[in-house]
């Protein structure tokens, strides 16, 4: 690949994941990274994230700095939020690159980059206020220190070893000991099994842990110091119970049937052709001393990361990115046999087979989408109900409107998708792989549309945005708000981003047995008694509680208030009469 060419393919990908990142509002995960930067510009304390005001241990603060440092150029809005983690794929795509350019070939490489870049799951959450990005871009620089500081040489590179231990030390202050294992246990086990292990035992492999000591430590001492007893709680709570399910209130679970499927969905649209890549892999291991083979770097990639996370008893969908890349790898190598005059031949049938199944399934999805966001609408609400219940999403007339509004766009989105696999198993049957790789990357345009619209209909569901805009129209800075207490905590960022402002939180009876941590300072946190009498005093109360939940029936109740807007599954109510007459006399 040209050095135009390359930069060709890094501008589009710039395009692809840089526009539009204004658009839809910060769901409420997000919205907690945009938030606590933001308190720690306020406050000037760059060591201790908070979270409505309380110290807030969810994540190290990586993160934090990156955004908060766009946010004091920048501004503070969804753009400066999610430049960060856009970035880090943009910048991940030549690594992966590069690493495929030592396995096979450069050709090789520059299909596994574009495969990436153009994978479902990358563009999915590649676009959001997460640290997961940040972690895949981090796991690539470290396997790609690996190979260049021991797999290309005889002997080990003190400078290579010590950038690897520099990435292993950012990937502490992105997640944990997570980040930093991943990439470490990929690594040692592949040397191991290829007998790289040999050549660690040398000086240089002294220096990493210092290197990463030296990056990670002393955040990790400062924010012991400044908060005694950050070190029980970080690793004890939020490490070894959420690994093994012992957290409360639990952690979403994914099943692992799920996670394993939507790991393979991940790399969409190359799923079509994964199957195939991974048998020939297989065989070609089978065939070789494996020990060598290029293949056994991604194969291990792939499978550790998978298993970690199939151990875990918290485990959400996207925890398998980190494996992407080596997915890609592997999609990219056989891409590039396909593309070998003298192995097209042996590929193309089995190519042709494979895109022909799955523009079919496509097809089939198009047909599915007609139905399930028609007359079967029900399937959606029980499968989320089912699988991710904390999301809220029940039956309704807002939920049913954006499942109808959705149903042609995703129609259209599915059909374009199964026209496109179509003309490539055309393209493969006919031993031309570059006009087959050419349709495939070009669906990737019609299905992120979609992804990204389809963000922005759910976005009264998953966003506090629109909430807090009808909260400002009815508030002043100096009332009280009080919002009723979310499954997870951190979700209390939503409202505090989109509004500015403290918050009052109604406690939930599920979480009383939580640890005393999640409601710190006990003076924000109300009950039912303490709401009231908050609620019938002089002092002027915005409420935002969600629909179905019993703190709207202690506000009916009440026999004061007014309800002054109500979206996505939650009411906005003032604890006024005369609402509309005050708020019209105002100046």
């Amino acid at each position: 690949m040209t050095r135009l060419g390359w930069t060709a393919t890094i501008a589009a990908v710039s395009i692809l994941y840089l526009f539009g990142l204004n658009e839809p509002g910060l769901n409420d995960g997000e919205a907690m990274f945009a938030q606590i930067p933001r308190e720690m510009l306020l406050r000037g304390d760059w060591i201790t994230p908070r979270l409505n005001g309380t110290p807030h241990f969810d994540k190290p603060p990586l993160i934090y700095w990156l955004i908060a440092i766009t946010q004091t150029v920048i501004g503070k809005s969804e753009f400066t939020a999610r430049l960060w983690p856009a970035l880090c794929v943009i910048a991940a795509v030549p690594v992966v690159a590069a690493i495929g350019r030592y396995l096979y070939s450069s050709r090789a490489g520059w299909f596994s980059g574009v495969i990436f870049a153009s994978s479902l799951g990358i563009f999915l959450f590649g676009r959001l206020a997460m640290t997961d990005s940040i972690v895949v871009l981090l796991v690539c620089l470290s396997i790609f220190c690996y190979v260049k500081g021991c797999m290309e040489t005889h002997d080990l590179r003190a400078a290579w070893v010590c950038l690897l231990f520099a990435c292993l030390g950012l990937g502490a202050l992105t997640k944990g000991l997570v980040g930093a294992a991943l990439p470490a246990g990929v690594i040692m086990v592949h040397a191991v099994l290829s007998g790289a292990w040999k050549k660690m035992l040398s000086w240089p492999i002294l220096i990493g842990p210092i290197v990463a000591l030296a990056v990670a430590g002393p955040w990790y001492v400062a924010a012991e110091t400044a908060n005694p007893g950050f070190l029980d709680y970080f690793f004890l709570r939020e490490h070894l119970q959420r690994f093994t399910g012992q957290r409360y209130p639990a952690d979403e679970f994914v099943p692992l049937h799920l996670f394993l499927l939507f790991t393979f969905m991940w790399t969409f649209p190359w799923a079509t052709v994964l199957p195939a890549a991974v048998s020939r892999t297989a065989r070609r291991l089978s065939r070789s001393g494996w020990r060598t083979s290029p293949d056994l770097l991604p194969v291990v990639w792939t499978v550790f990361i998978l298993t970690v996370f199939g151990f875990s008893r918290s485990r959400l969908e996207y925890y398998s990115l980190p494996a992407v890349p080596a997915l890609a790898l592997l999609l990219g190598n056989w891409w590039n046999d396909f593309a070998s005059p003298d192995k097209c031949e042996a590929i193309a049938r089995g190519a042709r087979r494979s895109l022909v199944v799955s523009t079919w399934l496509v097809a089939a999805a198009a047909l599915a989408a007609l139905a399930i966001l028609g007359p079967f609408q029900d399937l959606v609400f029980r499968t989320f109900s089912a699988y991710w219940p904390t999301v809220g999403w029940e039956p309704g007339a807002e939920q049913i409107s954006i499942l109808e509004r959705m149903r042609v766009p995703a129609i259209a989105a599915f059909s374009s998708c199964a026209l496109a696999i179509g003309c490539a198993a055309w393209a493969a049957g006919n031993h031309r792989p570059k006009a087959a790789f050419s349709f495939l990357a070009a669906l990737t345009v019609p299905l992120f549309a979609l992804v990204h619209w389809g963000f922005e209909a759910v976005e009264p569901f998953h966003s506090t945005r629109p909430v807090a805009r009808i909260v400002q129209q009815h508030s002043n800075p100096v009332d009280v708000l009080a919002y009723q207490e979310p499954y997870e905590y951190m979700w209390i960022g939503g409202i505090t981003y989109y509004t500015e402002r403290m918050v009052h939180v109604l406690k939930d009876p599920r979480f009383e047995n939580a640890p005393a941590k999640r409601r710190e300072p006990p003076e924000r946190f109300l009950d039912e008694k303490d709401f009231l009498q908050l609620w019938h005093s002089e002092q002027r109360v915005v409420a935002v509680v969600e629909s179905g939940s019993h703190w709207k029936d202690l506000l009916e109740s009440s026999n004061r208030g007014t309800v002054v807007g109500s979206l996505g599954g939650r009411i906005v109510a003032v604890n006024e009469n005369d609402v509309q007459e005050k708020e019209e006399s105002r100046p």
